[in-house]
């Protein structure tokens, strides 16, 4: 304006409600030691169950190779080499979960 007031451009409003999944509180896979630094972490679902599979991704979404043990009621995954993020895909009877762990 010509008094020097600033002129409205745009407005815009922002809510920001619940976020998560449905069935949240305790997680049931637990991923440890995380972060880690030999590469050796540990994947452990509650009730002596055992993971079905684990399936590795890098931070860019590209599947990585892991090599899986099992180890009585857990999984020992091994990463890839290199330090960076990870995300395991951890499943069960049908049911998935997606886990990040970082290796440096």
């Amino acid at each position: 304006a010509a008094d020097g007031t600033p002129d409205l451009v745009a407005q815009d409003s922002l809510f920001s409600g619940p976020v998560g999944l449905a069935g949240h509180g305790p997680r049931p896979v637990r991923v440890f030691p995380n972060p880690s630094r030999d590469g050796s972490v540990f994947v452990q679902l509650p009730d002596g169950q055992v993971p079905d599979g684990v399936q590795g991704f890098d931070a860019s979404g590209r599947t990585v190779p892991l090599r899986v043990e099992r180890l009585g009621d857990r999984l020992r995954v091994t990463l890839p080499d290199q330090a960076g993020t990870y995300l395991l895909v951890v499943e069960r009877q049908g049911q998935r979960w997606l886990e990040r762990v970082v290796r440096w």
